[in-house]
């Protein structure tokens, strides 16, 4: 797809060597593609929630005692760690955007200084210009919109 080649996420191994290299989705900056056996390998401890959600599924699948449970706790929850600072990043991103979605319409819908238009008829071209930016905005926010939901049903990351 030509785009490919800009930006790219390494998966690392515990080692630090690369184990797949993976194209960014230039829309919301997230992995295409990231099977949930790889993680991202980060010198920080996964956070407190990641580790209570771990636990809570070993316990889920293996009982209270975790009789019989070969996987340790660090690697679940790094596992999440990775996905809910994935989904944190992505929800900032979204709320960026929405920032500057109200903040657009904000300032397009702020009336004119009332010493520079005098005239009405300068009032109507000016009226005429914000209302076509302002459903400009709405149009690209709703496309964008419709362009992830679309992803989001194909089973794709957003």
């Amino acid at each position: 797809m030509g785009r490919d080649s800009a930006r790219r996420a390494v998966v690392l191994t515990k080692a630090g060597r690369a184990l797949i290299s993976l194209p960014l989705n230039s829309q919301l900056s997230t992995l295409n593609f990231l099977p949930y056996c790889f993680k991202m390998s980060t010198p920080a401890q996964p956070e407190p929630l990641a580790f209570v959600a771990a636990e809570e599924i070993l316990r889920t699948i293996y009982g209270d005692d975790l009789k019989g449970c070969a996987v340790s706790l660090d690697s679940i929850a790094g596992i999440i760690d990775g996905a809910l600072k994935q989904t944190a990043a992505r929800n900032g991103e979204w709320l960026e955007l929405y920032e500057k979605v109200v903040e657009a319409v904000h300032i397009l819908s702020t009336p004119p200084d009332q010493t520079k238009i005098t005239d009405p008829k300068d009032l109507q071209p000016l009226l005429t210009q914000r209302l076509d930016a302002i459903h400009s905005v709405s149009t690209k926010t709703i496309q964008t919109l419709a362009t992830v939901r679309g992803k989001k049903a194909e089973g794709g990351a957003t």
